[in-house]
């Protein structure tokens, strides 16, 4: 009896520690090395971006050039160039300024010490997880919370300027699918969401490509689709610094052919089983890794089995997506919102 009820408490013991909860340093740890490791993270001194910049406004909508410059140790400079104009917000690892034109100010100004902040949170190459160590950013892991139908990793950041961000992992890949800024604007607090997707590899290091932001609540009014990351070019410090006469477009493409991204994502760091459910596809390796909206996920799924061939019935807003066992089904269009889609794929044993 006593040799029974010793087996039984130890297997409760073994039970209890097979389900321990990741600390915080365990969790950052896993994002690091989802995201190629972090020598290569460093290895990237400076990072060049450029893309599209899409702004709507209720119900109009506007595509401007985007580009930006970050360089090590926390500089940074971004342009949005439409019609002849730039506008540029940059930071030279001290103070900020910025130059708006469509806001009818073309000179070179000052900006606040509280917008200053958000400049030096653009300037981290790798986000807040990977500057934590060296910038003095207190991390703590809040377990897991539902975002968009996925049991996202939560952490919550609270940065040496007092400012907070809670940063969403996805549970497979351990990337960051969304980031939560609590901010202070002239004594107003702001929270401002952004989705994170579309990863690609620059230098071996995974950067989202598919950015999507604005206030909390509020539909996202800024969309960001990076075409191109280039890692540690030259560049002069001056690109930061206060300007003493015009400032005009600088963030360029180089001319070189950009470096081939890599078709999928990396390999999940946990594999959760495979699941169809109303708000995600999930275990499909989905090529997209982000939000809901930003990685193909569903309004609504149900899936048949007939003869070793799986039907899908999808309703979904119009959105990009494709499964493992159909590649061919790639770059097809989901159903608009309200309607359903049937798609068939081979998938024996499914």
């Amino acid at each position: 009896m006593r040799n029974a009820i010793g087996l039984l408490l130890a297997g409760l013991l073994l039970e209890a520690g097979a389900a321990r909860a990741l600390t915080a340093d365990e969790v950052v740890a896993r994002n690091l090395q989802a995201r190629g490791g972090a020598a290569k993270l460093a290895a990237v001194r400076s990072l060049r971006l450029t893309g599209t910049a899409s702004f709507t406004f209720g119900d109009n909508k506007i595509d401007a050039r985007w580009a930006a410059l970050q360089k090590r140790p926390g500089m940074v400079r971004t342009e949005v160039s439409l019609q002849g104009l730039t506008a540029v917000d940059a930071f030279d690892g001290h103070d900020g300024w910025e130059v708006q034109p469509f806001s009818g100010r073309r000179d070179a100004h000052r900006t606040s010490a509280d917008e200053a902040k958000d400049l030096q949170r653009n300037a981290e190459i790798g986000g807040p997880l990977a500057a934590a160590a060296e910038k003095g950013h207190r991390i703590e892991y809040l377990g897991t919370d539902d975002l968009d139908g996925t049991p996202a990793h939560k952490l919550r950041v609270t940065r040496k300027d007092g400012d907070v961000q809670y940063v969403f992992l996805d549970p497979d890949y351990f990337l960051e699918i969304r980031v939560v800024t609590e901010s202070k604007v002239r004594g107003v607090e702001r929270i401002n969401e952004t989705d994170l997707g579309g990863y690609e590899q620059v230098a071996g290091v995974w950067f989202p490509f598919s950015i999507e932001s604005g206030e909390k609540g509020k539909p996202r009014n800024f969309r960001l689709t990076i075409e191109r990351g280039e890692p540690n070019v030259e560049v002069d410090d001056a690109l930061f610094r206060f300007p003493t006469g015009p400032v005009g477009r600088a963030v360029l493409a180089g001319s070189a052919p950009a470096q081939q991204a890599a078709a999928a994502p990396p390999a999940p760091a946990a594999r959760r089983a495979e699941a169809l459910d109303s708000g995600v596809i999930s275990g499909l390796n989905s090529r997209n890794i982000g939000s809901a909206a930003m990685s193909g996920r569903i309004a609504a799924i149900a899936a048949r089995n007939e003869e070793g061939r799986t039907t899908l019935y999808v309703g979904a807003a119009s959105a990009t997506w494709c499964t493992p066992a159909s590649p061919e089904s790639c770059g097809a269009t989901a159903p608009t919102a309200g309607s359903t889609g049937r798609a068939t794929v081979a998938a024996p044993g499914t």
